[in-house]
Parts: C-alpha cells; sequence; structure tokens
C-alpha cells in the first residue's frame, strides 16, 4: 500500500511545515505542564460509566456498482470495555471501521445510519468537526504502522504534529512529553527513535510508536484494526501486552477488529461476529466463544483452534 499523505488523523502531511513553523517559546515558562496539558484532552462532558461512549445503530455502507458491503450494522461500546469485531476477510469489518472515522468518501460509498459518539451524531458533523475529533478524542492503529507515517517525517515530527493540532504547547515540551510517551510503550531510547525516519524502525517497533502516539492525547475511544497481523510472533506477544496495559492504565472504550480469534479472546470483553456484511452473533466473549450459537462461529473457531478451548476474559 503506497502512503498517500493521509495520517490516522485525517490530515495532510509533509516535512516542508516543520521548515516554517514558528514556536513561540516565550509562551513556554507561562505555559501548563504536560501533564496538564494532557488532562485537558480528556471530555469535560464525559458520559457516566453505564452509558455508551460509541453507538452505531443500523449502519448500512454500500459502494458503487456493488452491493451492500455493510447491512443494517448495530452495537454499543461503554467506557473502558473492548469490543472485538470478528469476521473473515471482507465481512465488512474494516468498512466499519472507515465509517466511524469519516474516512469513506461521499460518491463511492453512501453510508447511511446513526454513528453517536459521547452524544454527537458523527455521520452529520462538517470536516472540521471531525477533524477536531480524530486523532484526539477518537484515534485509529492501523494493520500496517508504515502506511500511518509519512515516510519523509523524523517520529519526533509526528509526534510535533499531533501535539500542535491539539495542545497548546512549545517544541521543548512537545518534544519532552514525546520521549516520555515513547518510554511509556518500552521504547527507552527515546531520543534516537525521535531522530529515526519510520523505515529505520522494525515492524514491532514502530507499531509501539504508533501506539504512544494514539494514546499520547488520552482519546475516549481506540479503534484497532488487526493491530498485530502485520507483526512477527515476538512483535506480535509484545504489542498485546501493551495493548492490555493501555486499557487497564488509561481505560479507553476500544473497537478491536481481528480475524485472529485468539487475540479476541485475551482482549476483548465482548464479540460481534460479522459475515456478507452483518453481524450474526453478538455477546460476552465468554458467551460467545464458550458456546457458539451460530454455525458460521463455530466453523471460524474450529479453524483457529479455539472449539473446546476455555476462553481467558
Amino acid at each position: 500500500m503506497r502512503y498517500d499523505g493521509t495520517r490516522y488523523d485525517g490530515t495532510k502531511s509533509d516535512e516542508a511545515k516543520y521548515n516554517n513553523v514558528k514556536y513561540d517559546n516565550a509562551k513556554s515558562d507561562n505555559a501548563k505542564s504536560d501533564d496538564a496539558k494532557l488532562d485537558d484532552t480528556k471530555s469535560g462532558d464525559m458520559k457516566s460509566d453505564d452509558e455508551p461512549v460509541l453507538a452505531v445503530r443500523n449502519l448500512s455502507i454500500t459502494y458503487r456498482h456493488h452491493a451492500a458491503s455493510v447491512s443494517n450494522v448495530s452495537f454499543a461500546l461503554g467506557k473502558g470495555k473492548v469490543l472485538g469485531l470478528a469476521g473473515e476477510s471482507g465481512s465488512g469489518k474494516s468498512s466499519v471501521c472507515k465509517a466511524i472515522l469519516g474516512l469513506l468518501t461521499p460518491g463511492p460509498a453512501a453510508v447511511s445510519g446513526e454513528i453517536d459518539f459521547m452524544g454527537e451524531e458523527l455521520l452529520a458533523l462538517p470536516y472540521e468537526e471531525r477533524r477536531r475529533i480524530n486523532g484526539k478524542e477518537i484515534v485509529f492503529i492501523m494493520q500496517n504502522p508504515m502506511t500511518a507515517f509519512d515516510p519523509c517525517m523524523k517520529i519526533k515530527h509526528h509526534f510535533m504534529e499531533t501535539f500542535m493540532a491539539h495542545l497548546l504547547c512549545s517544541k521543548r515540551d512537545a518534544l519532552h512529553y514525546a520521549s516520555a510517551m515513547l518510554g511509556r510503550v518500552g521504547l527507552g531510547e527515546g531520543d534516537r527513535i525521535m531522530d529515526s525516519y519510520p523505515h529505520m524502525l522494525s515492524g514491532g517497533m514502530l507499531q509501539r510508536v504508533m501506539i504512544a502516539l494514539a494514546i499520547s492525547l488520552n482519546p475516549i475511544l481506540i479503534i484497532a484494526d488487526e493491530p498485530t497481523t502485520a507483526l512477527d510472533a515476538e512483535s506480535q506477544s509484545t504489542v498485546l501486552s501493551l495493548l492490555q496495559t493501555v486499557i487497564r492504565s488509561y481505560q479507553p472504550a476500544m473497537l478491536l477488529v481481528s480475524h485472529e480469534l485468539r487475540v479476541l479472546s485475551l482482549l476483548a470483553d465482548d464479540i460481534a461476529v460479522m459475515k456478507d456484511g452483518r453481524l450474526i452473533e453478538t455477546g460476552s466473549t465468554r458467551d460467545v466463544f464458550g458456546n457458539p450459537q451460530q454455525e458460521y462461529t463455530r466453523e471460524l473457531m474450529a479453524a483457529h483452534s479455539l472449539m473446546g478451548e476455555a476462553v481467558l476474559c
């Protein structure tokens, strides 16, 4: 997949931006601390824990000249909960994610239904409002981390771009905070990594950088689309452990998309199984994987050698 300049937060970026940025270091002495700025990123209108952070109702997606890719999909996701979206390739999982993120272009894709995020109807929001939310309150962890980064920009510039878009902070504060976030995901050589270009890092390291960038603004919702699929076994284990720590420490709502049922059994509280663009089975991870009601779910589990095994949840 070629990089087209689109970042996970929907913005376009290039190295030239940083040659023209004028940082107001004079303000840094009066600026708030990194932790205070981070606290400001939390929504003041956070709903109570028993109300859904995300509610998708009757979502349908039709691509031009094709049959419906997604038909009448509905689910809700609460604070601190992980919903695992399971299904084989082509079942519509990624299309659901793209609709939530506002990445489906009107015309080629017709989207209907409702996507309620913290009381706001996302499908009705103008582009600028979506940009305000994406990358700050809703973040996207991609399958292939290399596609999330501009290959011509150093890692530090990706962090600085995000912080400048959503926080009022100086260059010095941004670099300090970026280094601290890299440390939180187990990348202790922060200065070396920040001075690296994406291609200079391994897939596992780059995935951890993307997770650090994603959680740096304390998002309310994380959408993770096959976050371990492109990694080797050792890197998969590291990223899974890191995601468990993120869920436990930051308590975001997470929509976790994967065709690897073992990943979902380790991380998800609830499971929604998709087939041919429809949800065919939903329930707690223990119920769905412990006593699947649909033949398709049983076939998926058998293909992944989960039938008859204890479910970890």
